[in-house]
């Protein structure tokens, strides 16, 4: 889990995009360095990152997510404009699923 939200803050700066928020609906339980070999099953890392930016920069990061080495997967990327002081920002919700094998 560190890994994979330390990934995406890093692939965000070099956007040069702001994440706002980044949250994980379910925090998979954490194991011990002596893993048992037994059956694994598929399971997904659901993240919801949400950042603002310009559109190119958000682009950006959308492709970088795409061409992680790091098996990573944008399900939606939904764009708002906010009005702040005069001043219009481009917000993005992203919906990202990071799969990795765990115990059944």
């Amino acid at each position: 889990v560190i890994f994979t939200t330390k990934l995406i803050e890093k692939m965000a700066a070099d956007s040069k995009i702001l994440i706002n928020n980044l949250s994980i609906a379910e925090i998979p339980k954490e194991t011990s360095g002596s893993v048992p070999v037994g059956p694994k099953s598929k399971k997904n890392l659901r993240l919801i990152v949400n950042v603002t930016g310009d559109y190119p920069a958000i682009r950006l990061f959308v492709e970088a997510i795409k061409n992680s080495r790091r098996s990573l997967i944008v399900e939606s990327v939904i764009f708002t404009i906010e009005e702040d002081r005069g001043a219009k920002n481009l917000k993005s919700t992203l919906t990202i699923n990071a799969p990795y094998f765990g115990a059944q």
